[in-house]
């Protein structure tokens, strides 16, 4: 990925995530975010990982101190996908983020009561 894909992907997160800050500064104390990535943990996942991680600290979240965040790799498997989907939605994170279409289809299937928390990058 290029110096500039990556620009427009951080701040295509960016954006979208702002979208759930509402939800996480009505929250107060340690919480929990539950992160299904799409593929694996490669180089070019890493540097989406640490702008997330950059976007949540500048909205007042670091991880270890008042939020925990547990990520998960569907590694382009489906049957991971459902596999950790369910993983992530019994941890019961306060919010749960999807980055892709495979993973956000796989926590809607395992979570329908859960649904409105669930975010897709």
């Amino acid at each position: 990925m290029s110096a500039s894909a990556r620009r427009i992907s951080f701040r295509r997160m960016d954006r979208r995530w702002k979208r759930s800050r509402r939800l996480l500064s009505s929250l107060s104390g340690c919480r929990r975010i539950g992160v299904l990535m799409s593929a694996t943990a490669d180089e070019d996942q890493q540097a989406t990982v640490t702008a997330f991680l950059q976007v949540l600290q500048q909205l007042g979240w670091t991880d270890g101190c008042n939020v925990r965040i547990e990520f998960r790799w569907g590694e382009g498997n489906a049957e991971r996908y459902r596999k950790i989907a369910a993983e992530l939605v019994a941890l019961a994170p306060d919010v749960i983020v999807a980055l892709g279409t495979l993973a956000v289809g796989a926590l809607q299937r395992t979570s329908r009561k859960r649904a409105d928390r669930i975010r897709q990058w």
